[in-house]
């Protein structure tokens, strides 16, 4: 498996950079995990946001590539499934997912 350093992204475009080689890939839509709907998959794109939000995020499993799933919201609480685990995330948290749509 190659992983890439996503370097920006827009509505039709990721650029993706590894060692130094650029790459830029024509994508579709995208969506952050805040606007999800119940039920709805995604792979992950990127994790936005402050560094300490980033590595708590990726310490549950919350990765480029990765699938996850919103099964609910509580109480303003987003609970989802990666990795066959459910974690509850704040708003803050789901607005700094991004997925493919």
């Amino acid at each position: 498996m190659c992983y890439f350093t996503l370097l920006s992204l827009s509505n039709d475009m990721a650029k993706f950079e590894d060692k130094g080689l650029k790459i830029v890939y024509k994508v579709g839509d995208y969506m952050l995990l805040s606007k999800a709907k119940i039920g709805q998959k995604g792979e992950i794109i990127k994790v936005e946001g402050k560094e300490k939000t980033k590595k708590f995020l990726f310490s549950l499993g919350c990765s480029e590539g990765e699938e996850i799933t919103l099964i609910s919201i509580l109480a303003g609480n987003y609970v989802v499934n990666i990795k066959d685990s459910r974690f509850a995330i704040d708003e803050a948290m789901a607005k700094a997912i991004v997925l493919a749509d």
